[in-house]
């Protein structure tokens, strides 16, 4: 293989640099992504972390596109493949999203069309597809919806949406994102509204499609046990700032920023059992108008020194694909 076909193969998917997003308000301007960098290498599944409210959904819907520039002011670089996100037309950017890059939202119900069948869903998402019959749309629903773990899918075609359980229309959404063969897939809190069982069959399925289909994927949680299980580079924010990223083995057996470690104490599944007393974070994250001066994390660290509350803390190398944002971090 040629050098030049060696270097297209393992360029990133997509890459995040020093974005930022900021709402126009009465108040001012609400900075929700603050000086995000971000790189999604590929063929890899990289995990965004957080409480609610620091911004994951926010960072994903501003690499897409999904954010009205007339309601925002975003800044900095989103690249897919090389090409600019955040300068393409509305034209341009109708033409990858559900092929080259596909989402997958946290509730399947309001995801799916109650209206309409799923073999209607599916064959109308492939309305691209102009040069094909209906027949072999349904065939290619048929087969992927198979993929996926929907038993009997020919005949569930004429079904609708109530007619299957969540985990089911969970799977129906994960067919119907694959069916463009996207080469970068977003999937937001997909199994939060399942239930533990359910939740471990989701993720189990997500990452055997993308061995299969080669795709890169971008999974958004809070939990901390799904991204340990799934993913295999975690990026770690707090009130929109990433405060931690690396390698997932890095970020689980030797955390560095004692927000990462505070989630990590917090998570049920290393906890003892037969525990009553859960432990949680203190305080709350800070709002977009509220952000302390210095490290964004000082107001509830426990480790918070002077120069924390004095000095922001770049995003720092503590060893080989491991960065994070503390003056108490050990440097390489």
């Amino acid at each position: 293989m040629s050098g030049k076909m060696e270097m297209a193969k393992n360029a990133p998917v997509l890459e995040i640099r020093n974005l930022s997003v900021g709402f126009n308000g009465a108040r001012g301007q609400a900075i929700a992504v603050n000086d995000v960098s971000l790189t999604v290498p590929a063929g890899k599944v990289v995990g965004i972390v957080g409480e609610s409210g620091s911004g994951k959904t926010t960072l994903i819907s501003a690499a897409l596109g999904l954010i009205s520039r007339q309601t925002a002011e975003i800044t900095g670089e989103v690249k897919f493949e090389g090409r600019d996100i955040l300068n393409m037309s509305e034209r341009e950017l109708r033409a990858i999203r559900g092929t080259d890059i596909a989402m997958i939202f946290q509730d399947p119900m309001t995801a799916l069309n109650p209206s309409m069948s799923i073999g209607t869903l599916m064959t109308d998402i492939q309305y691209r597809d102009q040069g094909v019959s209906m027949a072999e749309k349904r065939r290619k629903a048929v087969e992927m919806l198979r993929r996926v773990g929907i038993p009997d899918p020919e005949s569930r075609l004429t079904q609708y949406p109530h007619e299957f359980s969540g985990g089911m229309r969970q799977r129906i959404c994960i067919a119907m994102a694959l069916l463009g063969q996207p080469r970068l897939l977003i999937a937001d809190e997909p199994t939060t509204a399942l239930d533990v069982t359910m939740e471990a069959q989701i993720i189990h399925l997500l990452r055997k499609l993308q061995q299969d289909f080669h795709t890169s994927i971008v999974f958004v949680s809070h939990n901390l046990g799904i991204i340990a299980e799934i993913c295999d580079y975690v990026a770690v924010l707090y009130s929109g700032c990433l405060v931690e990223q690396g390698e997932v083995d890095h970020i689980f057996h030797n955390p560095q920023h004692p927000y990462t470690k505070a989630l990590l104490a917090c998570d049920p599944a290393l906890l003892p059992e037969h525990v009553t007393d859960f432990p949680a974070i203190p305080g709350e994250v800070p709002g977009p108008f509220d952000r302390p001066a210095g490290c964004i994390f000082q107001a509830r660290c426990n480790l918070a020194a002077d120069i924390c509350r004095q000095v922001s803390p770049p995003l720092r190398p503590v060893e080989a694909d491991h960065a994070a944002a503390c003056h108490m971090a050990k440097g390489v």
